[in-house]
């Protein structure tokens, strides 16, 4: 499993506030690091499977 730095964690931080306007605090940030984790990774593995899954689809 990968690691996730106190840089990414503020980055996450802060493209959560950009984008929805909500900031984090840094209390539940830390709290949550190791689930934040695997919802990333779990996103990886879902966008490299669609990318599988959309190359083998047949072009009409």
């Amino acid at each position: 499993m990968a690691r996730l730095t106190e840089a990414d964690l503020k980055a996450f931080q802060q493209a959560v506030y950009k984008d929805y306007g909500v900031m984090l605090p840094d209390e539940v940030l830390y709290k949550e690091a190791f689930n934040l984790l695997k919802f990333i990774e779990a996103l990886v593995k879902f966008d490299k499977e669609d990318k599988v899954r959309n190359a083998s689809m047949p072009v009409s």
